[in-house]
């Protein structure tokens, strides 16, 4: 009775569990109550994408995807991480083009907020890495660094409409944007970076040694500056440890 209740709440097509008696309606009420719930929870993580397209076309997709992607845990603040995806792939979002990955930095930043406590790697630690062992050096990520690769501008997005002033002046780079979020203690703090530096830190976070990171970001761009994308990583918070081969 209980999981046919549960289903019957998220599907508005399912008829009432049997033994609901008299009570369809109140089921109702209730089916519309939850799935308002979990609208207002995406709303309230992910308010840049809301105000990108609007609050009634935000709330729309929300319930779309509620329906078709109900929570699996009792526990709340970890229900939505498909959101972003889904907004790729809906239909009436594809002339927002840029919407999907303001929501994926978004849910990011609510990510590393919810993220586990760690002591971040002391800057000067690169130094002690011999010259023959910089190549193999892999990093160990704190567990609220995030990174975002986009073709848009995307921290741009993400501030401007995360602002008090959403209708200011907005000025967008014609490349995309990366971001790296980080958590070195209690704020959360994004960073926005070039296309080629979130290259170079999504290989590290991938487990890539440095150097093939480092070839990732000048795959990306010639011009990658491994030196300014190093001092980054590394005064920022987002690596917790490194490790290198020792012959």
């Amino acid at each position: 009775m209980e999981q046919e209740f549960a289903a019957a709440l998220l599907d508005p097509d399912r008829s009432a569990p049997a033994g609901l008696g008299a009570r369809p309606t109140r089921l109702s009420i209730h089916r519309n109550n939850v799935v308002s719930g979990l609208v207002d929870h995406l709303a309230a993580i992910l308010p840049a994408a809301s105000r990108i397209v609007g609050e009634d076309f935000f709330r729309a997709a929300a319930g779309v995807f509620v329906r078709a992607a109900p929570p699996s845990s009792p526990l709340m603040f970890a229900y939505g991480a498909g959101f972003p995806m889904f907004l790729e792939g809906f239909p009436p979002a594809k002339g927002v083009a840029y919407l999907a990955d303001v929501a994926r930095l978004e849910w990011a930043v609510y990510d590393a907020l919810h993220a586990a406590d760690a002591a971040p790697l002391d800057p000067n630690a690169l130094a002690d890495v011999p010259p023959e062992g910089l190549d193999s050096v892999r990093f160990r990520f704190h567990p609220a660094t995030r990174v975002i690769v986009s073709g848009y501008p995307v921290v741009s997005l993400f501030r401007a409409n995360r602002g008090a002033d959403p209708d200011g002046p907005l000025k967008l780079s014609a490349e995309g944007e990366g971001a790296l979020v980080t958590r070195p203690e209690v704020e959360v703090a994004v960073h926005a970076v070039s296309p080629a530096t979130a290259a170079f830190f999504a290989a590290l976070q991938d487990g890539a040694p440095l150097g093939p990171a480092a070839a990732a970001g000048l795959q990306a761009d010639p011009a990658f500056d491994l030196a300014a994308s190093l001092s980054l990583l590394l005064t920022t918070g987002a690596a917790t440890a490194l490790d290198y081969f020792k012959e």
